[in-house]
C-alpha cells in the first residue's frame, strides 16, 4: 500500500502598497468607504524614543455588508513622506476581531518607525490578504 499526502503550505507573503499615493487622500475623521466596510481614522500620535518612534494611530471600522468580516491589523498600514512602509507592532495593536453586520469595532494599532521618519499616510484596504492586486485608500495624518 502506498501512502501520498498532498498539502498545501501557506506562507504569508507581505506585498508593497503601490508606488504612488492614490491622488485623492482622507483626512483624520473622514469616512473611509469600501464595499463591506467603513474605515474612520480617529486620531494618532507619536512618541519619540532614543533610537525609535512609535505611531498609535487610532480607528473604527463598520461592517455595513450582508455577512460577517474578519478584521486584522494586517489591514492598515502606515507610510511615510519618503514613501517607505511599514508593518504594525505585535504590542499594542488591537485592531482586529471578526466584525457582524451593522456592527463597529474601534482600536489602535500601533507601528516602530525610525526617528527620521514624519508625513506620516495610512494606507487601508478591505481584505486580509494582499497578493500584488488589493486596492488602497490613503489616510493623512496630519495635526
Amino acid at each position: 500500500m502506498l501512502l501520498v499526502f498532498v498539502g498545501v503550505i501557506y506562507q504569508k507573503i507581505p506585498q508593497p502598497v503601490s508606488n504612488t499615493f492614490s491622488p485623492f487622500s482622507y483626512d483624520i475623521g473622514d469616512p473611509v468607504v469600501f464595499d463591506g466596510i467603513t474605515y474612520t481614522v480617529t486620531g494618532w500620535n507619536e512618541t519619540e524614543g532614543s533610537e525609535t518612534k512609535i505611531v498609535t494611530v487610532s480607528l473604527e471600522a463598520e461592517n455595513v455588508g450582508k455577512e460577517p468580516i474578519m478584521l486584522t491589523n494586517d489591514m492598515v498600514r502606515l507610510m511615510d513622506g519618503a514613501e517607505r512602509q511599514y508593518e504594525y507592532r505585535t504590542l499594542g495593536s488591537n485592531f482586529s476581531g471578526t466584525m457582524n453586520p451593522g456592527l463597529k469595532i474601534q482600536g489602535k494599532v500601533v507601528f516602530e518607525v525610525p526617528l527620521d521618519a514624519d508625513g506620516f499616510f495610512v494606507a487601508l484596504r478591505e481584505d486580509v490578504f494582499d497578493f500584488g492586486g488589493a486596492d488602497y485608500q490613503y489616510v493623512e495624518l496630519s495635526d
